[in-house]
């Protein structure tokens, strides 16, 4: 059966959804999209070498805004700078208010 894609029902997409258990090796600058018409939520789309992965999560969009400088954004820039990359890993995160489950961009390998 073909897809609606297939079938010109919905538009294409060049970028992959971040899912938890992924090794990212970022090698170039993330871009954040903001709300429009044909975005319901603000985007993040980072360039990686196993494509374009692309995420609307709000602690991943925090991670990559931020002004810290041991933040994963600014951990990114500069690796770019020194014509690096950087490898991230996409980990589970609980929030411990409510119990909702979502995910973050880690540093660190995860031990399960």
């Amino acid at each position: 059966m073909p897809t609606a894609n297939e079938l010109g029902l919905v538009e294409g997409s060049e970028f992959q959804n971040m899912e938890i258990g992924q090794t990212l090796e970022i090698n170039g600058k993330f871009e954040i999209l903001p709300v429009d018409d044909k975005r319901k939520y603000e985007t993040a789309l980072v360039p990686t070498d196993n494509g374009n992965m692309s995420t609307t999560s709000k602690t991943v969009l925090g991670q990559l805004k931020s002004d810290n400088p041991k933040s994963i954004g600014k951990l990114v820039e500069a690796a770019l700078a020194k014509k690096s990359t950087l490898t991230v890993f996409v980990v589970k995160n609980v929030n411990p208010q409510n119990g909702n489950v979502g995910y973050k961009l880690s540093l660190f390998k995860p031990n399960n």
